[in-house]
């Protein structure tokens, strides 16, 4: 049974770091956090192609970014889509402080905001897509209450879009590649 290994996975998550998962900061905003997470160029370039021929018709679509980091995927897609809003939340002062930077030089600065915020604690009204670059699995939270908030989150219809950005043994298992 292909299917066989979901038990032991969703086991796997559950434990991050060597502490069960939701055993930490929930809902904690990051304040003193100074990084900013960035995934690059090259990296937003192959994700956004990748969400561009997975959304048939985004024609006023919301889009929510989980984890959204500086801004980069909200400014690009916003590029590459220009009929849909987005909205991006993130833990870290330091990654909102440099999103509303980098939003406030888009020409599509109209269309896009950002929040900091707990994912499991914000309150979005439904969106057609959830983006989310590397940023799900670090949500302290149980992961029955994550899977049920993307699920209350997303439209009828609508899209989970999420990369790992990284080949490394545990995620090559979370994903049975």
């Amino acid at each position: 049974a292909p299917l066989s290994c979901i038990p032991s996975l969703v086991a796997a998550v559950r434990v991050e770091h060597g502490r069960p998962r939701g055993s930490g900061r929930e809902s904690a905003v990051i304040e003193d956090a100074p990084r900013v997470f960035t995934a690059g160029t090259a990296n937003i370039d192959w994700f956004v192609a990748r969400i561009v021929a997975a959304v048939r018709s985004p024609n006023g679509q919301r889009v929510l970014d989980v984890g959204c980091g500086d801004g980069s995927l909200l400014v690009a897609l916003a590029e590459a889509m220009p009929d849909i809003s987005l909205i991006g939340v993130d833990l870290s002062s330091a990654s909102i402080a440099a999103a509303h930077a980098r939003l406030e030089q888009s020409p599509h600065r109209a269309r896009l905001s950002v929040v900091c915020s707990d994912y499991i604690g914000l309150d979005p009204t439904p969106v057609g897509l959830v983006t989310a670059f590397g940023s799900l699995q670090a949500i302290e939270a149980p992961i029955e209450q994550l899977a049920a908030r993307l699920a209350r989150d997303l439209a009828p219809a609508g899209l989970l879009i999420y990369v790992m950005p990284y080949r490394c043994l545990y995620n090559g298992l979370l994903n049975g590649v």
